[in-house]
């Protein structure tokens, strides 16, 4: 992978890193999924940037944020949502957000909020609001959590593939790493602390779907664990200017699907 690339913590809290060509012209800003609440790759920005970079037009420089790592006790998506607009405003201004899963949950807010700061809105397996089942899944996960640590939720996160050859091949992948995993990790707290504000108010981020001005891709599996097909309609039906993305997929639907996934954005944004 050709370009530069750099890595920080803004305001001593939020990590980032940036990848960057010369082709760059706009700015692209990965909002991750709730794995980055247990562990930040910050040691190994490289392999975060080549990951990610397939989803990414080079017209684009990519930027991917992280969470707090000692995010508090009842701090919410909102206050997330506006300490990544500090960043924004300070370091690229507007942008386009590719939102993955839980960073739906910041996206949208932000989206609604600073509408001059967001230019196009990608939601990928992200939505408005759990499913009875996702309500379940991350109750499940957030005890798993709080009696076992992080890296069995690791191991857990295998479950949410379709395709039996990913879940293996996951597990594998999280095995060969775990001691890298558990020396990385944030704090059981950052995870547990998200996990409990994202259920107790699932619901709450629906009233800012029609406040969206900026033009939205849902992208989204007909399989997902967190999600129903029936919640990513209602998000992409609420946003005024949105366009729905089915897939014959789970909840990891970029892995499993990532050439289409990939096109779909391409094709959005180009």
């Amino acid at each position: 992978m050709e370009g530069m690339i750099e890595s920080g913590l803004f305001h001593e809290k939020i990590p980032y890193i940036k990848h960057w060509t010369k082709k760059s012209k706009k700015n692209l800003v990965i909002f991750p999924g709730s794995m980055n609440l247990i562990q930040w790759p910050a040691t190994d920005p490289l392999s975060l940037a080549k990951e990610a970079r397939p989803f990414v037009p080079d017209e684009y420089t990519l930027y991917i944020l992280g969470y707090d790592k000692n995010l508090p006790m009842n701090h919410t998506t909102d206050q997330i949502a506006d300490e990544f607009a500090q960043f924004f405003k300070e370091h690229i201004g507007s942008a386009t957000i590719l939102a993955i899963s839980y960073g739906g949950f910041i996206a949208i807010p932000f989206a609604a909020r600073y509408p001059e700061l967001t230019e196009n809105l990608l939601l990928v397996t992200a939505a408005h609001s759990l499913s009875n089942e996702g309500l379940r899944l991350a109750n499940e996960w957030m005890q798993l959590a709080d009696k076992e640590g992080s890296y069995s939720v690791l191991k857990k996160s295998a479950e949410l593939f379709c395709s039996a050859f990913y879940r293996v091949l996951f597990r594998i992948l999280i095995w060969t790493q775990r001691k890298s995993v558990k020396s990385d990790q944030y704090p059981i707290s950052t995870f547990i602390n998200a996990y409990k504000h994202m259920i107790d108010t699932n619901l709450e981020r629906k009233k800012y779907l029609s406040k969206i001005k900026a033009p939205t891709l849902v992208i989204g599996g007909n399989k997902d664990n967190f999600f129903s097909e029936k919640i990513y309609k209602e998000t992409a039906d609420l946003i005024p200017n949105a366009k729905l993305i089915i897939l014959n997929s789970g909840h990891m639907v970029p892995m499993e699907k990532a050439k289409k996934v990939s096109k779909s954005i391409y094709d959005f944004l180009l």
